[in-house]
């Protein structure tokens, strides 16, 4: 490209050095300043390629950032909710052994209750037995008077 641009710029030399008609002269200003322009235009335009390739770089560079804190966050609100999921099951789980507690209570306490009334009836029963033995040996006691 430089060296195509250099025979241009030789020859252009070479006709106007050739040529000293103004009109050409002019021709030839116009075309240099052309020319000009046009290397300021694509030097524009290679800044603004690089330029862009730079922005798309920063987005790609954010973008990768952003879905590296999306997926932080996803994991933090996993591990709240597995937290969450496990408070949940040990406040079942304690509910549950307060409640087997609670009728383990009971139980024992029906069978304390049902021990001490059969006791009470043993009692009973042997008072009975012996208040019919006292009674018989006054009876008989009585009867020998």
């Amino acid at each position: 490209m430089m060296e195509l641009d250099q025979r241009r710029k030789r020859r252009r030399d070479e006709a106007r050095a050739s040529t000293s008609d103004p009109e050409d002269q002019r021709d030839q200003q116009l075309l240099q300043e052309l020319e000009a322009r046009l290397r300021r235009v694509q030097a524009a335009k290679q800044l603004v390629r690089e330029q862009l390739a730079e922005v798309n770089a920063d987005a790609k560079r954010i973008e990768a950032i952003e879905r590296k804190e999306q997926s932080r966050q996803d994991q933090e609100a996993n591990r709240l909710t597995r937290i969450q999921l496990l408070q949940a099951q040990e406040a079942k789980r304690q509910e549950e052994a307060a409640v087997r507690r609670r009728q383990a209570d009971e139980t024992r306490q029906q069978q304390e209750a049902a021990e001490r009334e059969r006791q009470a009836r043993t009692v009973q029963v042997r008072s009975d037995a012996e208040l019919e033995n006292l009674e018989a040996f006054l009876a008989e006691d009585s009867a020998f008077i």
